[in-house]
């Protein structure tokens, strides 16, 4: 979320106003500003729940049905090291995760990420080769708060 930039410029003298419970700085132009802008700098401050859909779950999982078959269909998989890594990618999203890119009004998801120094997964493809993988993401959908991990390469930056 991008915040506006407004300066009280130092010149101009600023004092400390509370009213209604909220700190304000005033300078002697009568300008405005909350001491400090609150907002969410990073995780997920609402109740999310698992996607009920195995699919989407199975997709990212190694030796699973679904991974072999987007595997063959693809020519390539998007996995996690295993399922415990999955749902600890999840956690740490949920608490320290950052949106992603800009909000797309399209979009049908929500989506945070985070950076993981070790490997959290891999791009498996067709000859067997594997790449790292360090970004995790939760896409929410928006409609239903329901949500699903997948392992990527990074952030999503085009809609």
């Amino acid at each position: 979320m991008l915040q506006p930039k407004l300066n009280l410029l130092s010149n101009h003298y600023a004092k400390l106003i509370k009213e209604n419970g909220i700190e304000y700085l005033e300078d002697s132009r009568n300008i405005r500003l909350p001491s400090i802008t609150p907002y969410k700098m990073s995780g997920i401050d609402r109740e999310i729940t698992l996607e009920s859909r195995t699919s989407l779950i199975e997709k990212h999982l190694p030796g699973t049905k679904k991974s072999q078959r987007e595997l063959e269909t693809e020519g390539m998989a998007f996995l996690f090291n295993d399922e415990q890594t999955m749902e600890r990618v999840a956690s740490e999203i949920k608490l320290r995760g950052e949106p992603t890119g800009i909000e797309d009004t399209e979009d049908k998801y929500e989506r945070y990420g985070l950076y993981f120094a070790e490997q959290i997964g891999y791009i498996l493809k067709a000859d067997g080769t594997r790449i790292p993988l360090h970004y995790g993401e939760i896409k929410i959908k928006k409609t239903t708060g329901k949500y699903h991990v997948i392992p990527r390469t990074k952030p999503r930056t085009s809609y």
